[in-house]
């Protein structure tokens, strides 16, 4: 039998170390079920008083706030149609201000919500979700009405207060253009696939391994 060689050790050690990434994906994929499963359990209890102090991901919340006349409509892809989501800023106290995204609605639905005030829209449930825009998104000009993106630092500058880095998923109804929104979580959870991929490339390379070893 020959001998291992330092070729063969290097082998050792890389089915050893995907073997341990699929190992951690495991542990992963635990923990994000727990996680999964502690946010919808949260869903299904009664919203907390909104409040700056405590904000988190999807943390299910009631406020009772006045809206401003602007209306924010970011473009959205639904089931692939072309639409907006309708965001209202609401006045949290007179340095700060929350943005409450109302739900999605057509393209051909635009006029008819401009035409509307949601200053009769004081209460509102919803949860949390931060505020994040990918770097592919396409810059916004300030010229237009629709926006690809929420820019906090322009917003803050038109309204001179401080806007919350989390907006609010509104889940009621707002109006009947308006496709409301749901509770739903936006927490990707591809560690089993991971888990596969891992696994599957270990014994692909144990196999080759042996083979090797075997017409030496």
């Amino acid at each position: 039998m020959s001998k291992i060689k330092s070729l063969d050790i290097f082998f050792l050690f890389f089915i050893f170390l995907v073997f341990s990434l699929g190992t951690w994906q495991v542990y992963r994929l635990h923990n994000k079920k727990i996680i999964i499963k502690n946010l919808e359990d949260s869903f299904k209890k009664k919203p907390t008083i909104f409040s700056l102090k405590e904000i988190n991901n999807y943390k299910k919340i009631a406020l009772q706030a006045s809206p401003l006349p602007e209306k924010i409509f970011l473009y959205s892809l639904k089931e692939g149609e072309i639409g907006y989501k309708v965001i209202i800023p609401y006045t949290i106290n007179k340095d700060n201000i929350v943005l409450v995204d109302k739900g999605w609605i057509k393209q051909d639905k635009i006029n008819n919500i401009n035409k509307i005030s949601f200053t009769n829209s004081n209460n509102i449930e919803g949860y949390l979700l931060q505020i994040k825009n990918s770097y592919f998104t396409p810059a916004n000009d300030l010229k237009e009405k629709f926006v690809y993106s929420i820019d906090l630092k322009n917003l803050e500058n038109k309204f001179k207060k401080k806007i919350c880095i989390y907006k609010i998923i509104e889940v009621s109804k707002s109006n009947n253009n308006i496709i409301s929104n749901k509770y739903s979580l936006e927490i990707p959870n591809n560690h089993l696939q991971y888990i596969i991929t891992w696994y599957v490339l270990g014994i692909a390379l144990i196999v080759f391994f042996l083979l090797s070893r075997k017409n030496k």
